[in-house]
C-alpha cells in the first residue's frame, strides 16, 4: 500500500508536505518521532505501517506492536525473567512503531515502563506513535505526574506531528441489504449437480436435536 494512494481510496485528508519529509525517512537519520494523530477509523495504522516497509528496504531494523501488546509483554517479562531482553529488544530497533498509544490509563507499573522507553530512545532511535488524542492528553493517561511530564515533554519536542482528518471507512464497510437486486436463494436451491441435499437436511436435524438436548435451543 503506497501513501500516495491512500487519499484516493479513503475520505481523509493530510498535508502532503508532511508525506514527503516523513517519507524521505530524514526523521530517522535524525533519531526524531513521529505522532500520527486522527478520529477513530480513518485508517491511521496504514501511515506507520508504510513508514515502516520504506524504512525495511532501506535497511532499517523494524519492530511495530500495539501499545497493550507491549504493556503487557513488559508486565509478563517481569514473571518470567525476560524484561531485559524485551526491553533491549524495544530499545535497540531503528524504528519502533506503537499503535493506539494512551488509548487508556495506565498503571504505576506501565507508566514507568513507557518512562524508561522513551527516556531510552531519546536520541538513540525513532518512534512513530498512532493516537486519537494530542500529546497534551497523554499526561492524563499516567499514574505519575512527574513521570508523564518527563516522558512526553521528551518525546512530543522531538516528534513530527502527522494529522489525519476525515470519515470513518468503517461506517462504509457495513452490510446492507440490496434492495433493487435478486432475492438470495437458499444453499439447497443452489446446491452443485450430484450434492446429496437430503445428507445435509438430515446432519442440521441431528446438530438441532443435539442442541435441544443440550438446552441451547428451545425444545
Amino acid at each position: 500500500m503506497r501513501l500516495e494512494t491512500w487519499e484516493e481510496m479513503s475520505k481523509v485528508s493530510f498535508d502532503k508536505r508532511m508525506v514527503a519529509e516523513l517519507t524521505s525517512l530524514r526523521f530517522l537519520e535524525a533519531h526524531q518521532h513521529v505522532v500520527v494523530l486522527g478520529p477513530v477509523g480513518i485508517g491511521k495504522t496504514l501511515v506507520p505501517q508504510a513508514l515502516g516497509h520504506i524504512a525495511c528496504r532501506h535497511g532499517y531494523y523494524v519492530r511495530f506492536t500495539r501499545a497493550d501488546e507491549m504493556l503487557r509483554k513488559l508486565r509478563q517479562s517481569r514473571f518470567d525473567n525476560s524484561r531485559e531482553p524485551e526491553m533491549i529488544a524495544l530499545t535497540s530497533v531503528d524504528l519502533l512503531i506503537i499503535g493506539d498509544f494512551a488509548l487508556e490509563p495506565m498503571t504505576k507499573e506501565q507508566s514507568r515502563d513507557v518512562y524508561q522507553l522513551f527516556l531510552e530512545r531519546t536520541g538513540r532511535g525513532s518512534i512513530v506513535v498512532t493516537s486519537n488524542r494530542d500529546a497534551a492528553e497523554w499526561l492524563a493517561t499516567f499514574d505519575e505526574v512527574l513521570l508523564a511530564q518527563s516522558a512526553v515533554e521528551r518525546f512530543k519536542n522531538a516528534a513530527y506531528d502527522f494529522i489525519v482528518e476525515g470519515e470513518s471507512y468503517r461506517s462504509r464497510l457495513k452490510p446492507t441489504l440490496d434492495s433493487e437486486g435478486p432475492t438470495p436463494t437458499s444453499p439447497f436451491q443452489s446446491h452443485a449437480p450430484g450434492h446429496d441435499v437430503e445428507a445435509d437436511r438430515a446432519a442440521i436435524r441431528r446438530t438441532h436435536q443435539a442442541a435441544k438436548a443440550d438446552g441451547w435451543v428451545a425444545a
